[in-house]
């Protein structure tokens, strides 16, 4: 049985531990059911330096592990080599006994078979052994059911005779190893129960030999042994070894200073606390290990937790004896009281705020409360307070607050990790293409907090994020934040630099171009598809440049250089975490495609953004299979390596981050300004905020019939020329930045939003406010208001704040909480009822306007969504709206049977001019009233007042398509259900699907439906995306547009990928409640139509009221007092307002707009 979970990565990942509450704000949480953590992946810590940029490249001291912290959900030493961390790594630790022999490919390994195979695992070498981390259809050969039971009966009969066969058995328990873990991750190998015992009786066989734990023992088989029974589960099993082991570590302190010494500790240590974890998340008080575990055992534990003379080369085994003091407090009283009591011990012993003491204080608060032993409890709080002031002691904001730095470095180095990544950021835009965020990403702000050394980073960060520190850096999505330390050269083949770079770029690409979050199901990341994509990019980026474009990076090609063999394009698209070695392989393919096949790369990029799954998969296919290509990148990396040996072109290295010089000119925009246009197009919008200006304009050039590729590589070198003729002429143009994006087509012109980018310094000394926004117009949507106003003239203009009050005049609430750069702002949190909004400006020294003439709306909530589904355990069906919805910014009302009562004619009837969207998920005949009688006659009746209906579900057209309600108002006939034809494709010319592709998780929960007149067909189900046939009308989707608007969808909203059912609800919104219209604009008062309000209106409309004159146009304008009305209180309002400081009029008011 798999029971896999997302994992903690290094270098981007999302956090999937429990319920995890952001950094600092609580303890973690216990991990849901059946949670797994992961066994040991592949590691080369042993004998290399270093894989990729998840460690920075740890170089010296290759034990500093960082144990993995009670309750991180991870691979938890998967990557740890990257460090050079000893870890739980396999192979050998001493280094291979012979070199590579021949081709040494997962192939070989595939075709044999028998004793032949058995023979090969056993004698090859380890750089053979390691092809089979990358998975494939051979590797997948390799590890079967057969050859698992091969390898169990040979280490059965060899292990008899344990120390001849010590190098054979080493290799075979190696490869348990890497089966293991691909049984874990790979959803097609599945091994069952008597191929798992077998395996687990065959470590048994091992453990059982006299020969294998002894004064003397064979350390690399011994070492590997406690690797393979924590891949295999065995562990149980071999208590009395594993004391053993911990008890001939504990019999001689020379033991703390031997590098294979403490690596078999911490092994030992390791496999306990996974399996005593995994069992009680699994089995709870019926795991195996409860009362298992004999006090001796816990004795020796102790013994290491208790070592206060611990060295800086032994700790980690100390914080991993302490972690299994944390999974032994899931075990019976007695031995959950020995660990509280020994880990209170712990506490008490260790110098406060050292590693060994901070474990201890998030065990105690992880597994007891923060309760101590006998009495008394931690203070968390002041602990944390204490511990941040320590590790990171420093705060700086840019770009007013988008970006934070949090940390142990000054604010001279800060700056300068800052203008890389302006760098970063200009090519990341230019080679993409994609300015705006995609739908639904939250982060906007992000903050990156940076240790002051390795060490730091491994004390500190677990205590403080509850975070894992096999990595040398990580970002975590969903908390839209940045994890790294500085290190120096001799901790690390990387900068502090390079780092920040690499995973700043993961930061832009989640933001600009992926939807939905790292790992998440039902997106592109699902089967890791997105792997090599986000660290090759990623890799790529590091080069980035501020004139000379993405260089390529000599410390890629160097080590590619000494690769006895290299990886192929194939190779690389279907590279996972298992291997790192596609790192350097990725990032190069990345230049290459630059360089060689622009096309390529732009349509990858555009396959990303438009997350279309089935273009990015036939992409990736085009290119593994594409023979040529293949060829110019080999030849292409030969070209690079020479040139990097010869010293023949420019590489990344060679090129220093420009600097921003330390003096600027103070709060000199008018001169910015002025030299911008000398160089760059007039008439754009230029901005300042503190130590940043920006000039932006659109450009339009002729394509001349050049395809986009060669127009975008033609705009890159312009801007590079723009830029080295700017920066020279001032000092806040010698660091600028300049990228374009937003490229759109229209016969054979491109245009695109240029931007240029520099430091600027703005003080204190300028204290003169900037004149408050005008034309502020303001729009009701459902449950939302759209806020639109005049661009501010001020050469200072930094930002916009929004502010909101129920209460005509304030007090007002402010809405954005940073400051907003754009002129428009739509508040998604409206609700409904009358709100008031004011606009302020804000300067480049935070001098803040006065407030904007204040507008009032009405806002309403046009859309009720209701589960129903047949029971309360499948709100699924329903939250999959409810979280389209909030992602699309619209506002609803969510209604569940289950919890708030009945649908009643009532309910619906406030939403007869608004949309009702009702998911049953999937019909039962189980419980015919899901959709009875009952509910049929609600809906009709609604429909007949004019309301609209998404109705969406599977299955329920079989039982219910000859009743009323689908005859007489949707009018369509059920076919046939579970047609496995996943792909949907929208009619063309239909307002709901035209031009969508749209895709199903499976093909299970569909109905084929025919459309009657005046029903349509808005989507219909691809006949070749399965092995399904179409029976009739074929369709997916079917549409009513009478007095009434229905869409009936014929799966489950939530079947789609989350892209997907974004796309079609905005579309099905769209479609019932368009936008309204603004088709005669006024001022209000403006009752002659001249722009503004005089004596005049007032005279106009009195001649009209009074003397027979000429009606106001539109006559709302003339309802000066907004009471819905046209008499003379109007005319005294207006009088009342010119000429005795009354109140001024209601938007649309001082510029022309809608009510």
């Amino acid at each position: 049985m798999k029971r896999l979970t997302l994992t903690l990565l290094c270098l981007v990942g999302t956090f999937s531990y429990g319920q995890v509450a952001p950094p600092l704000s609580s303890p973690l949480s216990p991990p849901p059911p059946e949670q797994q953590e992961a066994p040991a992946g592949h590691f080369k810590s042993q004998r290399i330096a270093l894989e990729a940029r998840c460690s920075g490249g740890q170089t010296s001291q290759p034990d500093q592990a960082q144990r993995p912290l009670a309750g991180s959900s991870a691979k938890d030493l998967q990557s740890a080599f990257l460090d050079g961390v000893a870890a739980t790594g396999g192979g050998s630790t001493a280094g291979p006994t012979s070199g590579p022999v021949g081709p040494c490919t997962s192939a070989e390994f595939a075709a044999a078979t028998g004793a032949a195979f058995v023979e090969l695992v056993a004698t090859s070498a380890d750089d053979c052994l390691e092809q089979l981390w990358n998975f494939d259809g051979d590797v997948e050969t390799a590890i079967s059911p057969a050859n698992i039971l091969l390898i169990a009966a040979a280490i059965d009969l060899e292990a008899l005779d344990l120390l001849v066969n010590v190098d054979r058995l080493r290799r075979m328990t190696y490869f348990y190893q890497i089966a293991f873990f691909h049984e874990f991750y790979q959803s097609s190998v599945n091994y069952d129960d008597p191929t798992i015992e077998a395996a687990q009786l065959a470590m048994v066989t091992v453990g059982q030999q006299p020969e294998l734990i002894v004064v003397d023992p064979p350390v690399d088989l011994l070492s590997q042994w406690l690797v393979s029974i924590d891949s295999t589960n065995a562990s149980i099993q071999l208590l009395g070894q594993l004391e053993a082991v911990l008890q001939r570590y504990n019999s001689d302190s020379a033991h703390e200073s031997v590098y294979q010494e403490r690596l078999m500790a911490y092994r030992c240590l390791f496999t306990l606390a996974r399996q005593i974890g995994n069992e009680n998340n699994i089995n709870g008080s019926h795991s195996p290990w409860y009362s298992a575990v004999p006090a001796s055992l816990v004795s020796e534990i102790a013994t290491i937790a208790l070592d206060a003379t611990y060295t800086e080369d032994s700790e980690y085994v100390v914080l991993n004896a302490l972690w299994v003091l944390n999974r032994l407090g899931f075990l019976e009283p007695v031995t959950r009281d020995l660990a509280h009591d020994i880990l209170t011990q712990a506490y008490n012993l260790h110098i406060p705020y050292s590693g060994p003491w901070l474990q201890a204080v998030t065990d105690l608060d992880f597994q007891f409360g923060g309760q101590l032993f006998g009495g008394g409890a931690l203070d968390l709080d002041q602990i944390r307070i204490q511990v941040m002031a320590l590790a990171l002691p420093n705060e700086f904001s840019f770009d007013q607050g988008r970006l934070k730095f949090v940390t142990a470095i000054d604010l001279e180095e800060t700056e300068d990790l800052y203008a890389a990544m302006q760098e970063v950021e200009a090519q990341f835009f230019r080679k993409s293409g994609h300015l705006e965020p995609v739908v639904g990403d939250a982060n906007e702000a992000l903050t990156l907090v940076i240790y002051g050394s390795p060490q730091d980073y491994q004390t500190y960060q677990p205590f403080l994020y509850g975070l894992s520190t096999n990595n040398g850096g990580i970002f975590i999505e969903s908390w839209g934040t940045l994890f790294t330390y500085d290190r120096t050269p001799a901790q690390s083949i990387y900068t502090l630099e390079e780092l920040l770079r690499h995973e700043y770029t993961h930061y832009l690409d989640s933001r600009f171009l992926i939807t939905g979050s790292f790992g998440q199901s039902g997106t592109l990341y699902e089967g890791d598809r997105m792997v090599w994509y986000n660290e090759g990019l990623a890799e790529y980026m590091v080069g980035a440049t501020r004139l000379n474009g993405v260089l390529p990076r000599g410390v890629l090609l160097d080590r590619i250089s000494s690769d006895s063999s290299r990886l192929t394009v194939a190779d690389i698209t279907s590279a996972t975490y298992g291997s790192f070695n596609f790192y350097r392989y990725a990032g190069v393919y990345f230049e290459f495609l630059e360089e060689q096949h622009p096309d390529l790369l732009l349509a990858l990029f555009e396959a990303v953004r438009g997350d279309d799954v089935v273009v990015l998969d036939g992409l990736y296919a085009s290119m593994a299979s594409d023979s040529q290509l293949q060829l110019g990148y080999d030849a292409f990396i030969d070209a690079q390596i020479l040139a990097y040996q010869q010293g023949t072109e420019l590489f990344a290295e060679e090129v220093a981050t420009t600097a921003t010089p330390q003096i600027l000119v103070d709060n000199n925009a008018n001169q910015v300004l002025a030299t911008l246009p000398s160089i760059l197009p007039g008439g754009g919008q230029f901005r300042v905020w503190p130590h940043r200006f920006q000039y932006s304009y659109s450009q339009t050039t002729p394509l001349s019939g050049q395809p986009i590729e060669v127009y975008r590589q033609n705009t890159d070198q312009e801007l590079d020329g723009l830029l080295t003729t700017l920066t020279p002429l001032q000092d806040n143009m010698t660091s600028a930045v300049s990228w374009f994006g937003e490229t759109t087509i229209s016969g054979d012109l491109a245009t695109s939003t240029v931007i240029f980018e520099g430091p600027y310094e703005a003080t204190a000394a300028d204290v003169v406010a900037p004149a408050a926004p005008t034309g502020v117009s303001a729009q009701s949507g459902s449950g939302t208001v759209s806020l639109t106003w005049n661009p501010s003239p001020e050469v200072d203009w930094s930002a916009y704040h929004v502010y909101r009050s129920e209460i005509a005049g304030g007090p007002y609430e402010r809405l954005t909480l940073m400051t907003l750069w754009e002129n428009e702002f739509i508040d998604t949190d409206a609700g409904m009822g009358q709100l008031y909004y004011v606009i302020t400006a804000i300067d480049a020294s935070g001098n803040e306007s006065t407030e904007s003439t204040e507008v009032v709306v009405e806002s309403t909530i046009d859309i009720l969504v209701i589960n129903g589904h047949y029971d309360s355990a499948g709100p699924g069906y329903y939250t999959s709206y409810l979280n389209s919805l909030d992602t699309l910014g619209l506002g609803y009302q969510a209604w569940d049977p289950f919890i708030d009562g009945p649908v009643t004619t009532e309910l619906l009837a406030l939403y007869s001019e608004g949309m009702v969207m009702w998911p049953i998920g999937y019909f039962s005949t189980n419980f015919p009233d899901q959709l009875g009688a009952a509910r049929q006659a609600l809906l009709m009746e609604y429909l007949q007042s004019g309301g609209n209906l998404v109705l969406s579900g599977a299955f329920a057209t079989a039982y219910l398509d000859d009743t009323p309600l689908f005859t007489n108002y949707l009018f369509l006939q059920h076919e046939q259900w579970s047609m496995d034809l996943p792909g949907l494709i929208g009619e063309a010319g239909d307002p709901v699907g035209d031009s969508l592709s749209l895709q199903l998780s499976n093909g299970v929960y569909q109905s084929e439906l025919t459309a009657f007149p005046p029903a349509q067909k808005a989507i219909a189900y691809d006949p070749v995306s399965g092995s399904g046939t179409l029976q009739g009308g074929g369709a997916a989707v079917v549409t009513v547009d009478l007095d009434h608007k229905a869409a009936v969808l014929s799966f489950p909203l939530s079947g789609l990928i989350a892209a997907d059912r974004i796309e079609l609800l905005g579309r099905l919104v769209e479609w019932m409640l368009p936008p309204s219209s603004c088709a005669d604009p006024f001022v209000r008062g403006d009752t002659n139509g001249s722009g503004s309000i005089d004596i005049a209106d007032a005279v106009f409309l009195l001649d009209y009221l009074f003397a027979g004159g000429v009606s106001p146009s539109p006559e709302a304008s003339g309802d000066a007092n907004n009471d819905a009305g046209l008499d003379i209180s109007d005319a005294i309002f207006l009088l009342t307002f010119l000429f005795d400081s009354g109140a001024s009029p209601a938007a649309p008011y001082p510029d022309a707009g809608c009510p």
